[in-house]
Order: structure tokens, then C-alpha cells, then sequence
């Protein structure tokens, strides 16, 4: 399965990217001018994984749109997945479209503090009870995505939940799907911090 990843340069794209080849896809990327380019170079290597160019006029299987796009409708795919799309007249007529509404995903080389991050211009603290409740962990969210790729059976819109909030909301709605933690919290967050302080280290060495 061929799969087209715009955003690719995006943290959460860099995660998507790398579940996609370790499940031997073969990846596409658009990268995106307001992120740093370096994320891509770990991967820009891969045999599997080619920089997408616009006068192959290739089709794709699936084309996976991290956050906004000004030019989706360029895309040639048979399906479409948009995770947390933005503005909604950038993508409200896109009929192969399947919106993926994720709230607090976190991982490895999202913009941070040693406190907490921002989402959607709210700081989410890691020792809230929002975050503890709802956060989810970026290559469990990828490692979903797999499978929901692979699906014939999607609604147009997915909520993605932690499956620490599962009893909290309405279960009776069939647009949730619950995510369930690989490893617990308090270990995610050990090796987040720690990674973190990696990088803070190697860009005051700079």
C-alpha cells in the first residue's frame, strides 16, 4: 500500500512516518514550511520513503494529512485521513475524507517544557488531571492509525479518547474509539523527560 503523508516534518508526521515504514508501507512526505526540516532527515534514507513530487502525478492508496493542507484537493487518493484538521473551509468538501479529531497527543520531540506543552493555545500541565485523563501517546495513536487505514468501515469522523476517559463520556457514541496505553503513564513520561533533556543539552552545545 502506497501512503502519502503531508506534514511529514511535523513531529506528530515524523511519528506517523515511522510507524507507516516499520509496518513496510512505502511512504511519500510533504514536508511543511513552518517546521524545521531536521525530523525528516531520520527517515529521508529509507529506501521506503521518497520526498513526494508533484510532477510524478502518482496515486496513492492513502493520503494522511497531519493538521492543515491549502491544496488537498490536489492529491490524487483514494482515501483521505486529516488528523486534527484546522480551518474547516480547507477541507468541509473533501467527500473521501476521514476527520480524526485527537486531543493531547504527546511524544518525543513535540514542542514542550519541562512542565507541560501547549494544545490549541492551552497549556496542558503533565501533572493536571486533564492530561493524566486524556493524554495519548503518539505512536499508540500511529499504531492505530494502522489499523483504521486498513478499515472499510469509518465513519467520516473519528473522536480519539484515551482509554483512561472511557466511562466519562457517552459510550454510546460510535464516533469514539478508545486508545489503550502500550506502557503506563508514569513510564511514558520518564522517557519523555529524559529525551527531552537530551535534546535541550545538544542545542545548548550548539
Amino acid at each position: 500500500m502506497s501512503v502519502l503523508v503531508i506534514n511529514c516534518n511535523h513531529w506528530i508526521g515524523y511519528h506517523i512516518v515511522n510507524t507507516l515504514l516499520q509496518h513496510d508501507y512505502l511512504v511519500d512526505g510533504i514536508e511543511s514550511d513552518t517546521e524545521l526540516d531536521e525530523l525528516s532527515m531520520f527517515f529521508g534514507r529509507n529506501s521506503s520513503f521518497s520526498f513526494y513530487n508533484i510532477e510524478d502525478r502518482k496515486r496513492y492508496d492513502t493520503c494522511i494529512c497531519v493538521g492543515e493542507h491549502g491544496h488537498l484537493e490536489t492529491i490524487d487518493a483514494e482515501r483521505v485521513f486529516i488528523i486534527n484538521p484546522g480551518k474547516m473551509n480547507d477541507w468541509m468538501d473533501y467527500d473521501t475524507a476521514t476527520m480524526i479529531f485527537a486531543a493531547h497527543l504527546y511524544g518525543e520531540w513535540m514542542p514542550m517544557t519541562e512542565k507541560g506543552f501547549y494544545d490549541n493555545q492551552e497549556f496542558i500541565a503533565f501533572q493536571s488531571n486533564d492530561f493524566k485523563e486524556n493524554a495519548i501517546y503518539i505512536e499508540d495513536f500511529a499504531n492505530g492509525l494502522i489499523q483504521w487505514i486498513q478499515s472499510s468501515n469509518l465513519s467520516s469522523n473519528l473522536e480519539v479518547k484515551s482509554e483512561r476517559n472511557n466511562g466519562k463520556v457517552n459510550k454510546e457514541n460510535q464516533n469514539s474509539i478508545y486508545i489503550r496505553s502500550s506502557l503506563p503513564l508514569e513510564k511514558r513520561m520518564t522517557a519523555l523527560q529524559k529525551h527531552y533533556q537530551l535534546i535541550q543539552r545538544k542545542k545548548n552545545m550548539r
